[in-house]
């Protein structure tokens, strides 16, 4: 007791909503949770970290910070921020003893999706069953005992991942083909 060992930014609010039709202070708003959150906390922590010489910080991303959909921009962009933020992050602790992991968990089974309908946003639906956020933590502390640099959990996640680097256009497509016909 007494010191942080690990520090866990898990942060996010949920926006669905074409860009064109998206309320800037609601953008800013996310992005303040989203990002900014995870800057203040870090910062807040890391001092302590350094002091001791050793710890980790565990991002929590989205695999939309990879691959963008349709009407999830804003949320993206938060998510992309997390991502770079954790790559520079990464590199300035080099030879520190602090590891900067970044989790993407994809669909987890949370009030999520319940939450971004309250904060204004177009009732979604994923094909995925959620993963359970028992999961998702066994999935953190492994991660942080294999000092990983990143993890993807799910399998929809690694393919789209993998498409994105290597078909990217496929991906386009398909992304744009499961969209075709739905509403806002």
């Amino acid at each position: 007791w007494g010191r942080v060992d690990i520090l866990v930014n898990n942060a996010g609010l949920g926006m669905r909503r074409p860009v064109e039709e998206t309320v800037l202070a609601d953008a800013q708003h996310l992005m303040d949770v989203n990002f900014w959150g995870v800057v203040r906390c870090t910062q807040a922590v890391l001092p302590h970290l350094r002091r001791q010489g050793r710890g980790q910080i565990v991002n929590i991303g989205s695999i939309l910070s990879i691959l963008a959909t349709p009407r999830n921009a804003i949320y993206s962009a938060s998510k992309f921020a997390v991502r770079a933020l954790s790559d520079a992050l990464r590199i300035e602790l080099r030879g520190t003893g602090i590891d900067v992991i970044l989790v993407m968990p994809g669909y987890t089974d949370t009030p999520f999706f319940e939450n971004q309908y309250r904060y204004g946003g177009a009732v979604h639906s994923s094909p995925w069953k959620g993963v359970p956020p028992e999961t998702v933590a066994r999935a953190i502390l492994r991660a942080c005992r294999r000092r990983q640099r990143e993890v993807v959990l799910t399998v929809p996640g690694k393919f789209g991942a993998f498409l994105k680097r290597w078909c990217p256009r496929l991906l386009d497509w398909g992304i744009a083909r499961s969209q075709a016909g739905r509403s806002v």
